[in-house]
């Protein structure tokens, strides 16, 4: 999980922070199918140059992730 949060840092996009952040997660299987399959996500800053407040940090982007693909 550690490595997979390194690798999403290189993946930031953080010129204004000057410190690219990587988050990882991992999410038990859909409790609505019972699937049982443990899925790790991980997600990195993007920073917006032209409008702040498009800005994400990597937590809220590997949580995003998690969700939009139904994982939590």
């Amino acid at each position: 999980m550690v490595d997979a949060a390194f690798h999403a840092s290189d993946q930031a996009n953080a010129a204004g922070a000057r410190v690219p952040t990587g988050a990882a997660l991992f999410t038990s299987g859909d409790p609505q199918t019972s699937d049982g399959k443990v899925m790790l996500y991980a997600g990195c800053t993007v920073e917006s140059s032209s409008d702040p407040a498009l800005s994400v940090c990597a937590e809220r982007t590997t949580l995003l992730k998690a969700v939009s693909e139904g994982r939590v």
